[in-house]
């Protein structure tokens, strides 16, 4: 007979939840899971709802193709619809974070082959909240948290808002438009002169 998640209420109800969860995803694929095991997955999914949890679930067991071998906790949580801020942000800093490391030089080059194309505004945003990709690149050890952070909070702040740190105001929008009116009646006046 298969366990099915109930609904939690409890913090007690909420670890079974999470226990069932991971113990079907282990079923599923024929896995046994030390206490262990099972402890770090609880903690790594702990971020998700239930109604998350139950679609990572669900998603993990349909897409996971690797027979008698346990998901990895990235595999499980990218099966989470878009909703989840966190795991959204998570996913943005692991991926800026290999793509700065890979792409980016801090000796004038700057970014190779256009990397920079695979950026969202939510991710340029947040690489320049967290200090810019020098920033990213060269973090030392102990600081890597605190940039991280830094980059998580940008993100997540980027998409709750829609992107409104990036977008003009209105009076800006008229100030930019007056400017460039201004340029371009200057430019068309010079060019009617005669020599």
């Amino acid at each position: 007979m298969e366990e099915t998640p109930r609904t939690t209420k409890t913090p007690k109800q909420r670890a079974e939840f999470l226990l069932v969860s991971i113990r079907k995803i282990a079923a599923a694929f024929n896995v046994t899971l030390s206490e262990a095991t099972q402890s770090a997955y609880m903690e790594a999914l702990a971020v998700l709802s239930e109604d998350q949890l139950t679609a990572a679930t669900a998603g993990t067991v349909r897409e996971w193709r690797e027979a008698s071998k346990m998901p990895t906790i990235r595999f499980i949580l990218d099966q989470v619809p878009a909703q989840n801020a966190v795991v959204q942000s998570e996913a943005a800093w692991d991926f800026c974070e290999r793509l700065v490391k890979r792409s980016w030089y801090a000796d004038g080059l700057g970014w190779q082959n256009g990397a920079q194309k695979q950026l969202t505004p939510a991710m340029q945003y947040a690489i320049r909240q967290a200090g810019d990709e020098h920033r990213i690149a060269y973090v030392p050890d102990d600081e890597r948290t605190f940039v991280r952070r830094a980059f998580l909070e940008a993100f997540a702040h980027f998409s709750a808002s829609d992107g409104a740190q990036v977008a003009l105001s209105p009076i800006e929008a008229k100030r930019i438009l007056a400017d460039l009116s201004q340029h371009q009646t200057e430019t068309t006046d010079e060019s009617e002169r005669p020599l």
